[in-house]
């Protein structure tokens, strides 16, 4: 069974507002970056914690295997198969079963919604380099590896030639 153009659930014409690309007048979004940070702050305190002895068995084999396969389920299978590789580009077809396992996976990764994920990405290859694009690497080396991320993005303009996509993924919330 074919899947075909995932894309047809994005049938909003958003556009991009030009007035908003300027990184001055772009929206500072307090609760993505208080997530990061606070992430990392506790990983940082955890991670001393452990170090110091203070949390048993931090540094098990079970942990240190948890965080690893968390890791490749998360960011190799979530996003760089699921979401980058068939969401945006199309590149393979998935059986019924392995899209749905997919589609946990990149939820698990918490990138944000499919619909978001995907289209941000086709209109960073459409507009790369760009003042349009997302992470701009005109803008510099922190602004397009991190601190783009710390910003209210933009709509951009979805394509128009989507079909839908199977329901598990329509409802897709995080």
């Amino acid at each position: 069974m074919s899947h075909g153009y995932i894309r047809s659930i994005l049938k909003k014409n958003w556009r991009t507002k030009l007035e908003q690309t300027n990184i001055e007048s772009l929206e500072f979004d307090w609760l993505t970056t208080g997530l990061i940070i606070g992430v990392h702050i506790a990983f940082i305190i955890t991670f001393i914690l452990g170090f110091m002895g203070l949390i048993p068995d931090y540094f098990s084999v079970v942990n240190i295997s948890s965080f690893f396969g968390l890791y490749i389920i998360t960011g190799w299978f979530g996003i760089t198969l699921f979401f980058h590789r068939y969401l945006s580009h199309r590149s393979y077809e998935p059986t019924l079963p392995l899209l749905y396992i997919l589609t946990v996976f990149g939820t698990l990764a918490f990138q944000g919604t499919w619909e978001k994920w995907s289209t941000e990405h086709m209109w960073h290859h459409k507009n790369s380099d760009t003042k349009l694009d997302v992470h701009d690497s005109t803008r510099g080396f922190w602004w397009s590896h991190l601190i783009w991320m710390f910003f209210k993005r933009v709509p951009c303009e979805k394509e128009k030639n989507y079909k839908k996509p199977y329901l598990i993924i329509q409802f897709q919330l995080f």
